[in-house]
């Protein structure tokens, strides 16, 4: 073992540092198809067609560009293989195979290799900030309308330019928190309009049908722009007026029998009356009709009416009640009679 090492280290040596495989000068055939290819980041891996006729081979590292400089195997390689770990990269490398004949020649082949270098970090880009838009301009109220025989709101608004949809929250008193009444949003294309208010802006509407208790509710309406922006408005109270009757009228038409009629406010004008005495269940309780009639000056006019019959002698007292929905009535107003 001594003897072969000694021998291709003196024959690497004696022939110089690398020069290229044209010009190396070996007094056996070199080793064949020898080739060095990168295995890893730092891995090469230097193999050659293996002949039967040489006993072992050693391979020398040169580092480029100074080649005056090499590392040997530590012993002699029987193979047709040598792996080499822990090189630089982006260096450069040429690798001198040494194959020692069993008679005692010696033949050599170079190869060179480049260990890839890392690549380059490309840094995160600096992206410009956002153009920052100027805040949407909110929705503005208009006023409210009650929708007629129920206690239901007509929202009325104004939008500005641009507007694509819009979602509307209702707070009660008693609530935890507002509540969403449009879990989709509205496109404004589907809106009701109600012709325009001042300046040209036109106005949009939205009746809250799912309002069942009387009390005080209030909106707010947000506006999403086409360009992304949202615009909220501030909440605006709605208290449902349930008007009363007036120029209330009883009349004996028999012994037994009376009519009461009366007028209400047309704009906001329930879905019935009812007569109620304390007492009579709620179903009972004589419920009022309609119709138009003329009135002594020419005009026309809705005369409401109730009759109760079947009335004994006494004095009768009930609160004339309007009915905007099921269950929510007026205050009422006291009507009395006396029959003989």
């Amino acid at each position: 073992m001594h003897r072969i090492r000694t021998l291709i280290t003196t024959v690497v040596t004696a022939v110089g540092p690398a020069v290229g495989a044209q010009e190396l000068r070996s007094s056996a055939p070199p080793p064949a198809s020898v080739q060095a290819v990168t295995t890893g980041a730092t891995a090469v891996r230097v193999s050659w067609t293996q002949s039967r006729l040489v006993r072992a081979y050693v391979v020398a590292r040169f580092r480029q560009p100074n080649l005056t400089t090499a590392e040997l195997t530590s012993s002699p390689v029987v193979g047709s293989a040598w792996d080499d770990a822990g090189l630089a990269a982006g260096q450069s490398y040429v690798y001198r195979v040494a194959a020692q004949y069993a008679d005692g020649r010696i033949g050599v082949a170079e190869v060179s290799v480049t260990v890839p270098a890392p690549p380059a970090r490309v840094g995160t880009p600096t992206r410009a900030p956002a153009p920052r838009l100027s805040p949407a301009p909110p929705p503005a109220w208009a006023p409210f309308r009650q929708v007629s025989r129920s206690i239901w709101p007509e929202l009325r608004f104004e939008l500005p330019p641009g507007a694509a949809s819009i979602r509307i929250q209702r707070q009660q008193p008693g609530q935890a928190a507002p509540q969403l009444l449009t879990p989709d949003a509205i496109p404004v294309a589907s809106l009701k309009t109600d012709g325009s208010a001042g300046g040209g802006m036109r106005v949009y509407t939205w009746r809250d049908q799912a309002l069942q208790a009387p009390g005080t509710a209030s909106y707010q309406v947000t506006v999403d722009l086409d360009d992304g922006r949202q615009g909220t408005s501030p909440w605006a109270p709605y208290t449902p007026d349930l008007r009363e009757a007036h120029s209330i009228t009883v009349t004996r038409t028999d012994a037994y029998t009376v009519r009461v009629e009366f007028f209400h406010v047309v704009d906001h004008e329930p879905r019935t009356f009812r007569l109620v005495r304390p007492g009579i269940p709620l179903a009972a309780s004589p419920q009022a009709t309609s119709a138009t009639k003329m009135l002594p000056d020419g005009t026309y006019n809705i005369v409401w009416s109730v009759t109760v019959g079947s009335l004994s002698p006494g004095t009768y007292t009930w609160l004339l009640k309007a009915e905007y929905e099921p269950g929510v009535f007026s205050n009422g107003v006291p009507v009395s009679v006396t029959m003989p």
